[in-house]
């Protein structure tokens, strides 16, 4: 037998057994708790106490919305926990066995349509942390005042609230036509190990309803940003 044979002979073991290898450390990066294990974790003393927190949190930053003007629809309140991602070699192992994420939105409907009379009140009331280049909300009112134009009579972009803790949106009807999208999450969230929804509804069981009966829509969203609870694995 030629050496050059022999070598090609020894060389494939070698590579099949280098090409086993990711394979096996596949199947163990997968051995993640079962759904009823993460179901027990989502439910432990310290994910009831962070749930609690971030609800209260979301509670107090819609709160002040009850302004004049506005006629509380509905709101729901999203609350799901999720295992580790699947193991991928660009990202690793996913170093949290759980995580938790909450959302609130609240719907209103705009009595008569009069939203700069509502904008004038969320502004009185200080209720968007503005920045320092002035009020949002004056802003938004002067889109009205100047009929959604420049005075070089272009189309102004769409008002909004902003301030990085809620983000308020409206139906404008025009010069641009812009409306409050229904809310397309399902309640309770599905393809996770723990998922509640809280409902509490109004005047309203939907943004079609609260349209048909008000005219006009304005939405509050909460902005929670990171999840409220995350447990690690044990290193």
């Amino acid at each position: 037998m030629s050496s050059r044979r022999r070598s090609l002979l020894t060389a494939v073991p070698a590579l099949m057994a280098t090409v086993s290898v990711p394979a096996a450390l596949l199947a163990a990066c997968s051995a993640d708790p079962p759904v009823a294990e993460l179901k027990r974790m989502a439910v432990a003393p310290e994910a009831v106490k962070a749930r609690a927190e971030r609800r209260a949190s979301i509670d107090e930053r819609l709160a002040p919305f009850n302004v004049r003007g506005l006629t509380h629809g509905f709101t729901v309140i999203s609350d799901s926990c999720s295992g580790p991602r699947p193991y991928t070699f660009e990202d690793g192992r996913d170093p949290w066995l759980l995580t938790c994420q909450m959302s609130g939105t609240s719907v209103y409907g705009v009595k008569g349509g009069r939203i700069v009379d509502v904008l004038r009140q969320i502004e009185t009331a200080k209720i968007i942390d503005d920045k320092p280049a002035g009020s949002q909300a004056n802003v938004a009112i002067d889109y009205y005042v100047k009929r959604g134009r420049t005075d070089e009579s272009t189309l102004l972009p769409a008002p909004g609230l902003d301030d990085g803790r809620v983000v308020v949106g409206w139906d404008v009807t025009r010069p641009l036509i812009s409306q409050v999208e229904a809310l397309s999450a399902t309640c309770p969230p599905s393809g996770v190990a723990f998922g509640q929804c809280s409902v509490d509804a109004g005047a309203g069981a939907s943004v079609a309803e609260l349209r048909r009966r008000f005219g006009m829509v304005l939405r509050v969203r909460v902005v929670t940003g990171t999840s409220y609870y995350r447990l690690p694995r044990h290193r």
